[in-house]
């Protein structure tokens, strides 16, 4: 679930500051009706529509939250985080060009923002534009070198561009990126990331330089983990490379931006 960050006009009102805590919450429907009782008299208000935007999103219904969210960015089109969210909706409708379009936008509004660089990053791991994707990984770390996943997404591509040339030095550099995923101070944040997924990744990479040793070690490790299970390692054999990920705007209470 995505969450929001605090807006100055979702500050000025009790009511956005319930709709939002019901947002975070997760009683989605409870915080849209309180987006749609305000778009029912005030159909052009910005907080409401990228909430109720959001909160389709939320729901899977990327061509509807598209649409509110463009209404929010007709007041406010240098808005990052309705800039961000709707490149997310647009790759999630499989508009690509659209989606990338709305990741460079953000990226225009604030080049520090680690987000829209990680989902730009994704998105061109998607359409095997690998070089593209590297780049922006290594942009995403640039701006928060404390974020597993961007080490983690990193290896994974070092690890395509082997499957493609056959040149070990990329898996040289995936296993560099996998053990600073898991040397980072902080742990994963988004819930489809697991550290077992790392240890399985170094495993593969170590396997293919036959590094046999090392190899074993990582598998045994990820086996001998408490909380492996077999869904975790069904999950990396099928989905292998794969199951891409996007960072929604998501902030910390004491991180707040307002706009």
């Amino acid at each position: 679930s995505c969450k929001l960050y605090i807006m100055s006009k979702l500050n000025k009102t009790e009511l956005f500051k319930k709709a939002l805590m019901l947002h975070n919450e997760g009683k989605l429907d409870d915080a849209d009706d309180i987006c749609l009782s305000v778009l029912k008299n005030d159909k052009d208000n910005f907080a409401a529509n990228y909430l109720h935007g959001c909160i389709l999103s939320d729901k899977s219904k990327f061509q509807e939250a598209a649409t509110y969210l463009k209404k929010a960015l007709i007041s406010n089109p240098d808005n990052y985080e309705v800039n961000n969210n709707l490149g997310i909706v647009y790759k999630n409708l499989k508009e690509m060009d659209e989606a990338e379009k709305y990741f460079l936008k953000a990226i225009s509004i604030d080049k520090k923002n680690f987000q829209a660089y990680f989902n730009c990053a994704n998105l061109y791991a998607d359409i095997h534009k690998y070089d593209s994707s590297v780049n922006f990984f290594k942009k995403t770390i640039e701006h928060n070198n404390n974020f597993p996943e961007a080490y983690q997404r990193l290896g994974e591509i070092f690890q395509e561009k082997y499957r493609i040339d056959r040149n070990k030095e990329h898996l040289n550099k995936s296993i560099e990126s996998f053990n600073f995923a898991i040397s980072s101070e902080t742990s994963y944040t988004i819930s489809s990331f697991k550290p077992d997924t790392t240890l399985l990744s170094l495993g593969l990479s170590n396997l293919w330089l036959g590094n046999h040793t090392e190899a074993n070690k990582f598998f045994n490790k990820v086996a001998s983990t408490n909380n492996t299970n077999q869904q975790v390692l069904t999950e990396y054999i099928e989905k292998h490379l794969s199951d891409i990920k996007s960072m929604c705007t998501l902030i910390p209470h004491e991180y707040e931006q307002l706009t």
